[in-house]
């Protein structure tokens, strides 16, 4: 299990850096940018800003 989640927190780190390198070479490419970032991030930002405007 100690084996385990050591291997998740370096696979975290190496995607979460690809990720930023991608969004800092691609960030006038929509289309590629796309693939860069989380759906599931995308969606909690949308939806905390619906928040924020109906308040």
């Amino acid at each position: 299990m100690i084996i385990r989640d050591q291997m998740y927190t370096l696979l975290k780190r190496y995607v979460d850096e690809i990720r930023s390198c991608g969004k800092y070479l691609f960030w006038r490419n929509s289309d590629r940018l796309r693939g860069y970032s989380s759906e599931y991030k995308r969606k909690q930002y949308l939806r905390n800003k619906k928040k924020e405007t109906v308040s």
